[in-house]
């Protein structure tokens, strides 16, 4: 089961219904926009696979309590975080390409970035294709929500599976969302509304880090 990046209703948190279409995004504005919005949906399927995918699968080896906890209050803290999207993605249509030009988010620059992070990125889908069912699994807040048609998503979704690589797959969770802060961190130098996802993602990034490294 894989949560949809592209297509579907739009929910409560709005969806293509509740973004201001821009009179005209140019190319990298939708290329910008489009990994902005798969990263919100990676941080969301990710978010709501929390327990499967940063809790060891050997029942002997039980999460500390401090651990179960952080898991419950990112799942409470996520669909607030969650609701920030639709704003950062109407902002990124509104930039100019000379504000884009000028912290490197446009043409071979962005294009450089976007590839080192589409590597990272599919080495981590790798691991979730790999993986076991969950009974249940329903996807994030995020899920089956469609993007605006200017908005360049990526068409692979992280696949709703608890990765049968349990080290490997953190590892890779947290090398793909540490990549997009080379977009990320640029992106705030022109806009102000990405600060609260990058700190979320970033929560989740170094969680997964710590994870893959423990014993």
């Amino acid at each position: 089961m894989s949560s949809d990046t592209g297509s579907g209703a739009g929910s409560g948190l709005g969806g293509a219904a509740g973004l201001l279409e821009p009179d005209a995004s140019g190319v990298d504005q939708g290329r910008l926009a489009g990994m902005v919005w798969t990263l919100y949906n990676d941080v969301d399927a990710i978010t709501a696979l929390r327990f499967e995918v940063f809790t060891s699968p050997e029942p002997a080896e039980a999460p500390p309590e401090e651990l179960l906890t952080l898991l419950r209050d990112l799942g409470e803290a996520w669909p607030d975080i969650a609701t920030t999207r639709d704003a950062v993605v109407t902002e990124i249509g509104t930039l100019t390409d000379e504000q884009l030009a000028e912290v490197g988010l446009s043409g071979t620059q962005l294009t450089m970035k976007l590839s080192a992070w589409r590597q990272a990125r599919a080495l981590m889908l790798a691991e979730f294709d790999d993986g076991q069912p969950i009974d249940g699994a329903t996807g994030g807040v995020l899920a089956g929500q469609e993007s605006p048609a200017w908005v360049q998503v990526e068409e692979r979704a992280l696949t709703t599976q608890r990765p049968n690589r349990f080290k490997r797959a953190c590892r890779a969770v947290s090398a793909a969302l540490g990549m997009g802060d080379t977009v990320l961190g640029s992106l705030l130098r022109i806009t102000g509304l990405s600060e609260k996802f990058k700190e979320g993602k970033e929560v989740v990034e170094r969680l997964a880090g710590e994870v893959a490294e423990g014993e």
